[in-house]
């Protein structure tokens, strides 16, 4: 296996369809159809990002600045948002979709963000059927799993990696 990494183009935009529809459960793919997904690669705040094993697309992720927040009141500038990754199946945990996310975090930097963030229905099934929570407890990724079962009512949890310190999470009700 040979995994490399590169920011996707509009020339990509069936193999980003491609996997889109390898996420989606049923007939449930929301923002991720081809007009959404061609005015994203369109858009400077925004970034799709694909992985390959040689020519083969086996993952991608796509991330956006986002100019409102939604967990505090004072905003201090953008913050990368990443809205959605995923990875084949036969390609899961072997640090695709780890990555990935340290590729939208690079870019969120170099657009200048002031945090990276990113949000999870912790009900939420994937094609599947299995929750967050779920494929933390299949992978043994005991990390996630805590970090999961400790925010579950919706707290913020700060990146690891970005540097920036999370405000208090917001009142929940």
């Amino acid at each position: 296996m040979e995994i490399s990494y590169r920011i996707a183009n509009i020339d990509d935009l069936e193999l980003i369809a491609e996997l889109s529809v390898l996420m989606c459960s049923g007939d449930n793919c929301g923002e991720h159809d081809e007009n959404f997904l061609k005015e994203g690669l369109l858009n400077h705040e925004m970034a799709l990002f694909l992985a390959f094993d040689r020519d083969k697309a086996v993952g991608f992720s796509h991330v956006y600045m986002r100019h409102e927040w939604v967990w505090t009141e004072n905003e201090k500038g953008p913050f990368g948002y990443l809205e959605t990754i995923y990875v084949r199946p036969d390609y899961r945990n072997q640090g695709i979709a780890k990555e990935l996310t340290v590729i939208c975090e690079s870019w969120s930097r170099e657009m200048s963000c002031v945090e990276f963030a990113s949000s999870c229905d912790l009900d939420a099934r994937n094609a599947d059927g299995l929750t967050p929570l779920d494929l933390a407890i299949t992978s043994n990724n005991t990390e996630i799993v805590q970090l999961l079962l400790e925010h579950k009512d919706g707290a913020k949890v700060p990146s690891p990696t970005f540097g920036f310190p999370a405000p208090p999470p917001a009142p929940i009700g």
